[in-house]
């Protein structure tokens, strides 16, 4: 029987089928969560993305965060970051960062010349070894939904506690938020600030633009959801919507007849389905093409 990975329901839930996932919604608790397909239907076509990819994995999926391209992306990244932020985040010289899920490294890099100690944590072992050789950073491989963090900091032998936290564009591929906070807490000096970016919505429009994606979010998580994670000893600073900057990453499956097509054709079933289902929810009410983010701010109280 399939549960919901958020709130354990199953009486609640229904689902659409997009070309590589299926997405199953709770009406519950308004989170979203895929499986991958068996068969890609039209993966004896000689399109790459079509195809289930025998040699990526949810490791190596990320390499290209190592390339010049993605030290662009974090450019970005950062300074969108520091606009919704930049208040919270001063005096650093005595301060200790964390980064967890910190990609290249190309973003903490920013903060390191200003801060006491920078440590970044990452899934892809290529991005861990660039950030520690070629950006000199501090940087260890860690998987939230397979390691444990104390584990991983004991092997590196870190011992500092922190004073902010960035996660950013991470909590949709963490199953276990629960698991993640309360492992971090131990870690945390008093009034550490922890900052979620990124954080994506549940929207019909996400889950049909990423159904070419190889390797893609887990879970999607309504805000009250996240939210509800910090709720012992964390108290609330700021939370918004905010504005998507990456509009090529929304149009990238426009591109082609072929990818049009398809788009449209899983799009129209999804609505469909979704309106049956759920004819008064969030996850119809959303313009297709969107993909909405949020933020949450936390200062840990303890």
């Amino acid at each position: 029987m399939i549960k919901c990975c958020e709130c354990n329901d199953s009486k609640n839930l229904g689902s659409i089928i997009t070309y590589k996932r299926k997405w199953f919604m709770c009406n519950k608790c308004g989170a979203a969560f895929s499986a991958e397909r068996a068969i890609y239907p039209l993966s004896m076509l000689p399109f790459p993305h079509l195809k289930k990819s025998k040699d990526l994995n949810e490791d190596n999926i990320y390499d290209y965060f190592a390339s010049k391209e993605h030290e662009k992306v974090s450019r970005i990244n950062y300074e969108l970051f520091m606009r919704n932020f930049s208040s919270y985040i001063n005096n650093l010289e005595h301060k200790n960062i964390l980064d967890i899920s910190g990609g290249s490294g190309h973003f903490l890099k920013n903060f390191k010349p200003f801060c006491n100690y920078a440590l970044m944590t990452e899934i892809n072992t290529k991005a861990v070894n660039f950030a520690n050789d070629d950006l000199k950073l501090n940087a260890v491989r860690f998987d939230f939904n397979k390691d444990s963090l104390a584990k991983v900091f004991n092997e590196n032998k870190i011992r500092q506690k922190f004073d902010y936290v960035f996660m950013v564009a991470c909590s949709m591929f963490c199953l276990d938020m629960s698991k993640l906070i309360s492992e971090l807490k131990p870690y945390l000096n008093d009034n550490a600030v922890v900052i979620l970016s990124g954080n994506v919505a549940p929207t019909t429009g996400v889950m049909i633009r990423t159904q070419f994606d190889d390797y893609s979010y887990l879970v999607l998580r309504q805000k009250e959801a996240l939210k509800k994670y910090f709720q012992k000893d964390f108290s609330l600073l700021r939370e918004s919507w905010y504005q998507d900057e990456y509009t090529e990453y929304v149009l990238a499956h426009d591109v082609g007849l072929l990818n049009s097509i398809l788009k449209n054709f899983y799009a129209i079933k999804a609505v469909r389905k979704i309106l049956k289902q759920f004819p008064n929810t969030a996850f119809s009410s959303f313009r297709l093409r969107d993909r909405h983010l949020y933020y949450q701010v936390f200062q840990y109280n303890k």
